[in-house]
């Protein structure tokens, strides 16, 4: 018995293949009409799109699928992933963000079939977002071949086909290869299953903190093992810190995660941030600024010259990029004139000894006396030690 020759296509085959064509070819600024895919690709529109009332089907199963919560119930409207028109018109009622009028319109005679305008799908992420997730990837320090991967895959599973991702860095500095990511991330992980979340009763943690030697091996600081309360993670400069309170101190103090290791959480609960009454700690959002590098001794209010570099003379030239990466938007100038900015500041003291030192050509500490006295200490330990015998 001969066959007709046509090909028989699996429903739910063909609900994939439409919802894969979607989300390659529209997103929020990019929507279509089943004519657009008939000028763009003609073989897929006659295969999935030229009956009309089974590609309507298809496209309203989708939408209706991918705006239902797990018990069928209809989601917030920013949680759809396929919207058009007239499925909009017809069930944003339906949404728990919906607001009534009083001339509220009858949408029940929609034909849903055949009015399939603006359709599109709305991807997980913004291409601004996705942007920002690349630059995460960048700064990781991975070989550019893993960036470059990392970045393939999420182009191609999160964006359409109009999304131009950011280059996979070549090289990134701000943080050594040499991490062990598998103990960074298992450490991350249990530092916060410590810290918990609103439901659940904090955990202290204990650990041992380690150094690298001059072989390049990761070696115990001390041989004992620190037990501490968890309070926050912070990423800076590419490196994890903890937040914490170690038992027996009344004060804050900083860890680095990848430079802990043998790290279990205790039954022992965990001290609340709000008990710690430690002045050097403001949460007040800029602690990175106020902890320069990291350093965690008590911050203070620091005045500082700053003068052009040697080959400008205006102080009103963008000259001054530095002060910005180091301090962000926590500086301010006080007063400046033809030959300097004074600028001031609050930060940690030993941190900025280390600043003014770095940029020596531009930078004078003023005030207090005591960081100003510290940064002569250093210099005149410096010219001892290079003083020519």
């Amino acid at each position: 018995m001969g066959t007709t020759g046509k090909k028989i296509m699996n429903p739910r085959m063909r609900v994939l293949e439409i919802l894969e064509y979607l989300k390659k070819n529209t997103d929020e600024q990019h929507k279509i009409k089943p004519a657009n895919i008939k000028e763009n690709n003609i073989d897929f529109y006659n295969e999935f799109v030229k009956s009309k009332v089974t590609f309507g089907k298809c496209i309203y199963d989708l939408a209706d699928f991918y705006s239902k919560d797990e018990l069928g119930y209809r989601t917030y409207f920013s949680q759809w992933k396929i919207i058009y028109d007239s499925f909009v018109k017809r069930e944003i009622i339906n949404t728990p963000d919906y607001e009534f009028s009083d001339d509220e319109e009858d949408f029940d005679d929609v034909d849903i079939d055949n009015h399939i305008k603006n359709l599109y799908y709305r991807h997980p992420f913004t291409y601004e977002e996705l942007d920002q997730i690349i630059m995460g990837i960048n700064l990781l320090g991975l070989d550019f071949e893993t960036s470059k991967d990392m970045v393939d895959r999420l182009t191609k599973n999160l964006s359409s086909k109009y999304y131009k991702p950011l280059p996979a860095a070549v090289f990134s500095s701000h943080q050594s290869s040499n991490t062990d990511r598998r103990t960074l991330s298992n450490n991350l992980k249990i530092i916060s299953d410590a810290i918990g979340n609103e439901k659940s009763t904090p955990r202290k943690i204990s650990f041992v903190f380690c150094g690298y030697n001059l072989n390049k091996e990761l070696v115990e600081t001390k041989s004992k093992r620190h037990t501490v309360s968890p309070f926050d993670i912070i990423c800076y400069s590419g490196r994890y810190y903890l937040f914490a309170n170690a038992d027996g101190y009344d004060n804050i103090s900083i860890w680095r995660i990848d430079l802990m290791k043998d790290i279990f959480i205790c039954n022992e609960k965990a001290k609340l941030r709000a008990q710690i009454s430690d002045s050097n700690f403001s949460e007040n959002g800029k602690e990175c600024y106020e902890h320069l590098n990291m350093f965690f001794d008590e911050p203070a209010e620091i005045t500082f010259k700053v003068t052009p570099a040697k080959y400008k003379s205006d102080v009103t030239k963008p000259d001054y990029t530095f002060l910005y990466d180091y301090f962000g938007d926590s500086y301010k100038v006080i007063s400046t004139d033809d030959k300097c900015s004074t600028v001031i500041v609050r930060t940690s003291k030993n941190a900025m000894v280390n600043f003014a030192l770095q940029y020596s050509d531009r930078i004078e500490i003023t005030k207090p006396a005591e960081v100003r006295n510290m940064v002569i200490g250093k210099i005149n330990a410096l010219a001892e030690k290079y003083r020519e015998e």
